[in-house]
């Protein structure tokens, strides 16, 4: 239901400036040859002049001889009209002892090399108190990503959490699981977002040099080809075989 409540929440504030998905059914849910593997990918496009380039949705299930490996994604990609960044929701769950959590709203530009655009989507942000709220909840333990790439394209307030099967009490198990996904992730992704949404509609300037356009349109794309379709290419070929990952990938190209 994670996924779900927020894609909901998405859909109430941001509904009216996307157009209706046109992703092709056999993308919209698709099963490996073995029957192991199942997903979904669906896409909606911004309206023409609207300020989201596109809102994408996927959702991954692979039986594993250990446990089943769930992995979904919401994204939701700001276009060239203003800088405001773009939100990304992710989380891996792997069995039912834990769920990792990748909850940011990504820079478009160098923070480093803009410090103003540092200080007005995050230093004058709540992100940072939430990110400390987050990883001190005890059921909480701060996710080292392996991926040099995405440690490297996230902003300094993202949230990188795995959450573990436990409560204070020491209850353990599945119903714990549950407990921490309503209780500490729900509401720490619906206050991520709530940021996002009003650096969206408030934070954002329009991009009026060339050379700085030309050059967050640069890193969009390299976010859009890199962070997203390589990973797919990356991953899905090994779960459900070359055919269905080419039909994936057409579909998320097309979908934008």
């Amino acid at each position: 239901m994670l996924m779900e409540d927020m894609a909901h929440i998405v859909e109430m504030e941001l509904g009216e400036l996307l157009y209706a998905s046109r992703t092709p059914s056999n993308v919209t849910r698709f099963i490996s040859p073995k029957g192991n593997a199942e997903g979904s990918l669906v896409l909606r496009a911004g309206r023409s002049r609207s300020k989201v380039e596109f809102v994408m949705g996927s959702w991954l299930r692979y039986d594993l001889p250990f446990g089943t490996l769930k992995v979904a994604t919401l994204f939701v990609m700001a276009s060239a009209e203003s800088d405001a960044p773009h939100f990304l929701f992710e989380f891996i769950e792997n069995g039912s002892s834990s769920l990792v959590i990748l909850l940011d709203l990504l820079p478009r530009k160098d923070v480093v090399l803009e410090p103003e655009y540092l200080k007005r989507f995050y230093e004058k942000s709540e992100l940072e108190s939430i990110r400390q709220t987050i990883e001190r909840a005890p059921q909480s333990q701060t996710y080292n990503c392996t991926s040099l790439y995405v440690r490297s394209v996230v902003s300094p307030t993202a949230i990188l959490t795995k959450i573990h099967d436990w409560l204070p009490s020491g209850q353990r198990g599945e119903a714990a699981l549950a407990s921490a996904v309503e209780n500490v992730v729900l509401p720490t992704a619906k206050k991520v977002f709530g940021t996002w949404l009003d650096a969206f509609r408030n934070g954002g300037k329009e991009i009026m040099d060339d050379i700085d356009r030309r050059t967050m349109a640069k890193r969009d794309a390299q976010i859009k080809r890199h962070g997203i379709e390589v990973d797919l290419s990356a991953n899905l070929p090994r779960l459900f075989g070359q055919r269905i990952t080419d039909r994936v990938i057409a579909a998320y190209r097309n979908g934008q």
